[in-house]
């Protein structure tokens, strides 16, 4: 699968691609979208995760269609900082968390991270530990706009 991470206004994610335990290549998996400055990043099957970034991309705007074998996940981060979780359940969750990740990578990330990790720190972490993550890390600093609180 893959992992994703938020903390402290950094999101950062694995850059490996697998089918079962075969290592397929390398996919992008968090983008900044361009009108408003979302951060969004997601795991799961990759033409799953790349619909989700496209729709992201597009501003979350209309219904995020899917199949009914859909496999992913994903977060988007606001500029103001605020975090919302979206699963191909179509369910859609605001997070409270100060950091958080998604993926395989997941429990040894959130790990990292309760002990301190930078968002980067937790993916190299989870890479270690995840044959389902690998190197390079991908990351993107949150923004906001200028007179944005």
């Amino acid at each position: 699968m893959t992992v994703v991470t938020f903390r402290d206004g950094i999101m950062c994610a694995d850059s490996r691609i697998t089918s079962g335990s075969d290592i397929c290549g390398r996919m992008n998996k968090i983008v900044r979208t361009p009108k408003r400055g979302l951060l969004a990043g997601g795991a799961g099957r990759c033409s799953d995760v790349q619909k989700f970034l496209d729709w992201c991309v597009d501003d979350c705007e209309g219904p995020l269609t899917q199949d009914a074998h859909s496999e992913w996940e994903g977060m988007v981060v606001y500029p103001n900082g605020s975090m919302v979780y979206y699963s191909n359940k179509g369910s859609w969750v605001p997070q409270k968390e100060k950091f958080y990740a998604l993926g395989s990578g997941e429990p040894y990330a959130l790990g990292a991270m309760a002990f301190g990790a930078t968002a980067r720190e937790a993916v190299k972490v989870a890479c270690q530990y995840d044959s389902s993550c690998g190197l390079p890390i991908r990351s993107l600093q949150q923004w906001t706009r200028p007179g944005a609180k």
